[in-house]
């Protein structure tokens, strides 16, 4: 990993309206070929399959230098195939998990953990979240993507709606000076991030819940969609995937999504069979 880093580094150093000096990109090259040598013949991350996010790296800059920059004729990572990725995590809070986690959390934390699980939103996206992105009327809250920048509108759940309605209840009687965030702690401060996953990990810990992360949250909102029959297509919106292949992660949750499609499938044939046994039947009624 050292000597992919050191290309990594030397990569971003350069300036694209320059070309690069014959003697740096012989040193680039060199590197990148011990490299791959090297990656092939041992993987130098035990216990995990060829870092493919690192092999996109390379393609894409030796892409760049081809292309644009005209520094290079060929690209020699693009002979290498990418290897199998490994199964996607699945793991999801389940509604006992749930509780005792609620129990032994302090009200703050209470509020996020419900909020996540009820709505599937990143952690970012929480501790970003401003009332003018809320409509308590409509019951819903316009989320803007932290890794995608798209905007997404969410319908808020009953226990959704009483997290905003008690942080609402807050607000009223203390009127926030810096600025207009939904979550805060303590009153008026943004959430720091390692005072929330610290707190999170102790409430784990005293749930007596084994490996659980907060992005987990995130997972069991789509989980128990998907396990309740809601169509992936719903879940990807809800979700703010950019793709249907990262939707595809809770297929094999989908199995009530598939009974109701076969049984609407059932019914239609049924249906059709009546109107077909209807009309015979008026049809030797009038011969």
């Amino acid at each position: 990993m050292k000597i992919l880093n050191a290309c990594i580094k030397m990569i971003r150093k350069l300036n694209h309206r320059h070309q690069m000096a014959h003697r740096n990109l012989n040193r680039l090259l060199g590197c990148l070929t011990a490299w791959l040598i090297g990656i092939k013949g041992q993987n130098d991350l035990p216990g995990s399959p060829l870092p493919n996010l690192q092999l996109a790296l390379m393609k894409h800059a030796f892409s760049l230098a081809i292309k644009e920059w005209e520094w290079v004729k060929d690209n020699p990572v693009k002979k290498l195939s990418m290897e199998r990725e490994p199964s996607p995590r699945d793991r999801w809070l389940t509604y006992e998990e749930e509780d005792m986690l609620i129990s032994v959390s302090p009200s703050w934390l209470k509020e996020l953990i419900t909020f996540s699980v009820e709505t599937g939103c990143r952690r970012g996206e929480m501790l970003s979240l401003q009332w003018k992105d809320v409509d308590l009327f409509k019951k819903v809250v316009n989320i803007f993507g932290s890794k995608t920048g798209e905007k997404r509108t969410i319908p808020l759940t009953p226990k959704a709606f009483e997290v905003l309605r008690d942080r609402q209840r807050v607000r009223e009687k203390v009127r926030l000076i810096r600025d207009d965030l939904v979550f805060t702690h303590p009153i008026g401060r943004k959430i720091n991030i390692h005072t929330l996953r610290s707190a999170f990990e102790d409430a784990l810990k005293k749930a007596k819940i084994e490996d659980f992360r907060w992005h987990d949250l995130r997972h069991s909102f789509a989980s128990r969609l998907a396990q309740n029959g809601v169509d992936p297509y719903a879940i990807q919106r809800l979700m703010g995937h950019k793709t249907f292949t990262t939707t595809q992660r809770y297929a094999h949750h989908c199995v009530e999504s598939i009974r109701r499609g076969i049984e609407i499938f059932e019914a239609s044939r049924a249906e059709s069979q009546e109107k077909v046994t209807q009309i015979y039947h008026n049809f030797i009624t009038v011969t």
